[in-house]
């Protein structure tokens, strides 16, 4: 009820991101939709992943599964 907005626009991420007293720029948005999600992300400052495999942008990283997105995160 806070936000009343829809992504793209950012205010939901914001919204989280100020709620947990994290930047944006240090939280980590993962998505499904590039259009939606990594555009919401890019807007809010945050970096995006999205679970699409084989594709690429330059404004978010593709993983295949949310294995791979705990790998690439944490190592």
């Amino acid at each position: 009820p806070a936000v009343r907005r829809f992504k793209p626009d950012p205010a939901g991420l914001l919204h989280v991101a100020h709620a947990l007293r994290v930047p944006a720029d240090a939280c980590v948005y993962i998505g499904d939709r590039a259009e939606v999600d990594a555009e919401a992300a890019r807007r809010a400052g945050m970096p995006c992943l999205i679970l699409a495999p084989g594709r690429a942008d330059t404004s978010w990283t593709p993983v295949a599964d949310f294995d791979q997105a705990r790998a690439l995160l944490f190592g």
